[in-house]
């Protein structure tokens, strides 16, 4: 499908998309300061203030823990049902992650780093690195608990639940669920001893949701758009999916506000999110005893002038290929011109399930 060349990236002027069986409700109206760029949260504004808190003076820095990671590669399936499924990618290879380290699982948010590496967060409050190797896992990494503001090891389902990540410049912000909120680790600074400074809290029922996000069903996508936007989804639908850049600045003075709207896909849900100039890759998921996992990976043009109809499904899986509870999306540019997809699954340590990495190449 071929898509319209976008102006420059303004979040204020997203409209609504369409699609699905639900209404998504009208954007907000042009005077709402909600909407006002210059009212948006900019990283670059805002990156010294997260550093300074969370990696502060007189505080070292630590190596995470290295780990070993074996990859078995995966097939995603028969090359006809490839063709089916897959509008817009190439699959290039997938694998299937394991490591002796118990705590190996639960991931979530995915990166990638200025390396190639990845980053990847857990359910139960722990970055892991992957080391890649011409565009595969190299069979090593790291790992690290996430910390308070404190120092001390976030502790406690409730507080822990990692779920969205967006890095930039070795600073990851991290979402949680359940105890909703944003969190800023400065990573290159500090490394495994970086502090969760305190970018946002978010109500279970944010400005701009008609519904209480369920307690399973937080800020599970989080993006940083190329100006340096924060942009997180929720999983909860509410006529679609909820959607909101981070308004304000400052210690404490941040706000998020879910008032705007991506195309339903019910019954799937929203799990991640990720830009890459001027397109908001999403990943959506459902599970049923019936039909298992669906996965849709969609691309939506994010700029003035928003087209709903420039949204397009890039690959739909389900249990006629290799399939998993994906929640995480990551892509990057590749040194040939074009852009590499990661998928990766949140296996919820169980035997039943499988960490998979799965990568797909854009057709441009």
């Amino acid at each position: 499908m071929l898509r319209p060349h976008l102006a420059v990236f303004a979040f204020a002027y997203l409209l609504t998309a369409c699609g699905g069986p639900d209404t998504p409700r009208p954007p907000a109206a042009p005077g709402d300061d909600a909407g006002k760029p210059d009212t948006l949260w900019r990283f670059d504004d805002a990156a010294a203030d997260l550093r300074a808190r969370s990696c502060p003076e007189g505080a070292s820095f630590a190596r995470a823990t290295g780990i070993d990671i074996t990859a078995k590669p995966v097939a995603l399936g028969p090359p006809a049902l490839q063709d089916e499924h897959l509008d817009g990618v190439t699959y290039a290879g997938g694998w299937h992650l394991t490591s002796e380290w118990n705590g190996f699982g639960g991931l979530s948010g995915l990166a990638v780093m200025r390396s190639g590496n990845l980053l990847a967060v857990s359910d139960q409050g722990d970055f892991v690195w992957i080391a890649m190797e011409n565009g595969a896992p190299a069979g090593t990494g790291n790992h690290a608990p996430m910390l308070d503001e404190t120092g001390e090891e976030i502790a406690g389902k409730r507080r822990q639940d990692g779920e969205g990540l967006a890095l930039r410049e070795g600073l990851a912000l991290v979402s949680f669920e359940r105890e909703h909120r944003i969190l800023a680790f400065d990573l290159e600074g500090c490394g495994a001893n970086a502090r969760g400074a305190r970018l946002v809290d978010v109500a279970e029922r944010p400005s701009g949701m008609d519904r209480r996000m369920e307690p399973n069903g937080g800020l599970e996508g989080l993006a940083l758009s190329p100006e340096g936007q924060l942009v997180a989804a929720a999983e909860t639908p509410d006529a679609g999916v909820p959607l909101g850049a981070v308004t304000g600045g400052g210690a404490g003075a941040a706000q998020l506000a879910l008032d705007r709207r991506l195309a339903a896909q019910a019954p799937l849900r929203a799990t991640g999110l990720d830009y890459l100039g001027e397109d908001l890759f999403t990943v959506h998921r459902h599970y049923d005893r019936q039909s298992g996992n669906t996965i849709k990976l969609t691309r939506t043009p994010i700029g003035r002038g928003f087209a709903p109809e420039a949204g397009e499904t890039l690959a739909r899986l389900d249990t006629e290929l290799t399939v998993d509870n994906f929640e995480a999306v990551a892509a990057a540019p590749q040194g040939n011109g074009g852009t590499r997809i990661y998928l990766l699954s949140d296996d919820n340590f169980n035997n039943s399930q499988r960490t998979l990495l799965l990568a797909f190449d854009l057709i441009e």
